[in-house]
């Protein structure tokens, strides 16, 4: 059951995707070349269960990265706290009610590349319903 062609997994995803970009318009749905511009978010995995019955409603968890050189810890920390603010006030999906459960913050050194890189993980669930 979709709502305007938008499953609920793709609703969430569009709508954390539009948050993320009114935040930075370094926003990106793929890992960009080595050639970025730091510090970016990339939305990554996501997954998402579904019950239906009645109404429609179950869980969805989205991976937002957030790159950046090790000079950039406070912009990281800036993205990060906007866009944990922003979705808190979140209520709607295209058509989906929706609701932050939590955010788990994990902030990682990488060394993987020539530049030294600060990796925040934010790892989102969020619950939704849509009555049937």
């Amino acid at each position: 059951m979709t709502v305007l062609g938008k499953t609920p997994h793709q609703a969430i995803y569009d709508s954390i995707f539009e948050l993320c970009r009114g935040i930075s318009e370094n926003t990106f749905d793929y890992l960009p070349d080595a050639d970025a511009v730091y510090p970016f978010i990339h939305l990554g995995d996501s997954q998402s269960q579904n019950a239906e019955n009645v109404d429609m409603y179950g869980e969805c968890e989205q991976v937002i990265n957030i790159w950046g050189l090790r000079k950039d810890r406070g912009a990281i920390d800036k993205l990060s706290m906007e866009i944990s603010d922003g979705l808190s006030l979140l209520r709607q999906a295209y058509g989906y009610m929706i609701k932050v459960e939590s955010i788990k913050h994990t902030l990682m050194v990488d060394t993987s590349t020539s530049k030294l890189l600060l990796h925040n993980v934010m790892e989102v669930r969020m619950r939704y319903n849509r009555k049937g």
